[in-house]
């Protein structure tokens, strides 16, 4: 930064030493600076000062303080006066297991009115889900508003009012050229929707976006104004929503704190209900699942009833998406005439859109804390909880049973993730002793050494190998030696020609074993007794 600032004013120098009548005095010259900076910070105002020189300062924007500074250096406003006057700054907080039917209502009234909207995310497998779940989901909006009534449930969770679009790093090159060129030259008359993580916070250039939703918190309160300067540009009005959680309220002051105080609240409820009057099929249906619960007329919870039908409607879409996965995968075994562990198969199979539901589950959680250090204690795992986070991503399962169906997914064969933390276990019972054994090994050897131990196993090889080694020397000591006394056997491994000294070959060894064991098995081990 310090080589940087030199280099600066290296160039303002030479650019000085050249003008007309240039000396100590510039005697006819009027040497005016401009600087162009998208944020404002007391940092910029001591580049300005030390680069371009000049005691008179006039900015553009703000009020003009003491000494012609802003007034925006105390108690660290660096993101004061930062956001542009005509964008419209919201928050709406609401529980996790309403965070995602709420992006519904949300996107619903939006999509009504014809707006286009980029939706920020933390992580890349977040914005792929989102993007196959809406894809994938049936209309919801009333008949007549959709063109094509006999492939509604096709055409994605707004039908043909809407188009969507997915934008992260793991998108490669050239297919993000197409998008960004598809959605700034999508009908103006048409809505569109962009889901997309931190990759589209700068240095792009988003055409006509009237709405800017940040369904996950930044990680610093820097990106908050990159993420909202997407849309309000070129003097155009604009919209900024920020979604929290209730244990994320203290965020509202930290962003308070640096600069960002109009914020207005934006109301569940009210986005709820005018999502419901907008749907009302799908609102009848949740007030029927209920049994007349939400109730009707003017007193009504409709807003709670479509939150209810559209969060079923969305587990429902996984659920069939992951039916017709094993129907095909059914076939598929069928026709290739595989039916040995043809069952386990289509019990671990899991959907496309289920395992990326998980996946963005897992990746969600593990993204959660790694936010700057000024904020971290306020976006804590601790608080969260994980059955509501799980619904917010329209899984039905328990966090413990994700993780199970992850790991038989991904066909993972290590032996650390069968740590058990929470009992304090090192490993379960299966993978106590013995060697691995990789998901879906189906053989009976398998099976038997996953419930004997390796100890019990060594300890019962040694007693049997220690037993035959007694028995043949037993009866070669009876064979070779009948004539001494009672009580006095030979235990030299040559009586039978097993010593390092005997100096028969390996062949009349073989035959004489041969020999005894047909012996023993003609007359029995009554002779020897």
């Amino acid at each position: 930064c310090r080589q940087r600032l030199l280099q600066v004013e290296t160039i303002v120098q030479h650019i000085r030493a050249n003008q007309p009548r240039s000396g100590i005095k510039r005697d006819g010259i009027t040497w005016r600076s401009v600087l162009v900076s998208a944020t404002v910070t007391p940092k910029i105002e001591v580049l300005a000062k030390k680069s371009l020189g000049g005691d008179t300062w006039v900015w553009a924007r703000a009020k003009k303080g003491k000494g012609g500074r802003l007034d925006n250096d105390e108690g660290g406003n660096e993101l004061a006066h930062s956001a542009p006057k005509q964008l419209a700054q919201l928050h709406l907080t609401c529980s996790a297991k309403l965070r995602l039917p709420t992006l519904v209502a949300f996107l619903t009234a939006r999509v009504q009115k014809g707006e286009r909207i980029v939706v920020f995310m933390s992580t890349c497998d977040g914005v792929e889900f989102y993007h196959s779940l809406f894809a994938k989901m049936g209309c919801i909006l009333p008949r007549d508003n959709d063109k094509d009534d006999g492939n509604s449930d096709k055409d994605g969770l707004f039908g043909d009012a809407c188009s969507m679009f997915r934008l992260h790093g793991n998108v490669p090159h050239a297919e993000r050229q197409t998008i960004l060129k598809k959605f700034g030259t999508a009908s103006t008359k048409k809505a569109s929707i962009l889901f997309a993580t931190d990759v589209a916070a700068r240095g792009l250039n988003l055409p006509g976006v009237d709405w800017i939703v940040q369904y996950d918190a930044p990680c610093e309160t820097a990106d908050y104004v990159h993420r909202a300067g997407r849309a309000a540009r070129a003097g155009k009005a604009g919209h900024a929503l920020l979604f929290l959680l209730p244990s994320e309220k203290q965020f509202l002051e930290v962003l308070e704190i640096r600069g960002m105080k109009e914020m207005s609240a934006l109301s569940l409820s009210a986005t709820l209900n005018g999502a419901a009057d907008i749907c009302g099929e799908l609102t009848a249906d949740g007030v029927k699942r209920s049994g007349g619960g939400y109730g009707s007329g003017s007193g009504s919870r409709s807003g709670e009833a479509f939150a209810a039908a559209i969060q079923n409607k969305l587990e429902e879409c996984i659920v069939e998406d992951e039916v017709a996965y094993k129907d095909n995968l059914r076939k598929s075994l069928t026709e290739q005439r595989k039916t040995k562990g043809a069952n386990k198969i289509l019990k671990n199979a899991i959907g496309e859109l289920h395992e990326a539901a998980i996946k963005a589950y897992s990746a969600h959680i593990r993204s959660y804390p790694a936010k700057e250090k000024a904020v971290r204690h306020i976006f804590s795992p601790r608080a969260l909880h994980l059955g509501h986070i799980a619904r917010s991503f329209a899984l039905k399962e328990q966090p413990k049973a994700l993780s199970g169906k992850r790991r038989a997914a991904e066909g993972s064969d290590d032996e650390d993730e069968d740590i058990l933390k929470s009992t304090g276990r090192k490993r379960n019972a299966r993978l106590a002793f013995g060697g691995k054994r990789k998901l879906g090994d189906d053989s009976g050897d398998g099976k038997e050494a996953a419930t004997k131990s390796a100890g019990a196993g060594k300890r019962a090889k040694k007693k049997k190998s220690l037993a035959e080694s007694s028995d043949i020397t037993a009866h070669d000591d009876i064979m070779k030696s009948p004539k001494k006394k009672k009580g006095k056997f030979s235990n030299k491994a040559t009586d039978f020609g097993f010593g390092h000294g005997d100096k028969q070959s390996a062949g009349a060894n073989q035959k004489r074993m041969l020999a005894m064991a047909q012996k023993m098995q003609g007359s029995g081990l009554s002779e020897f007794f």
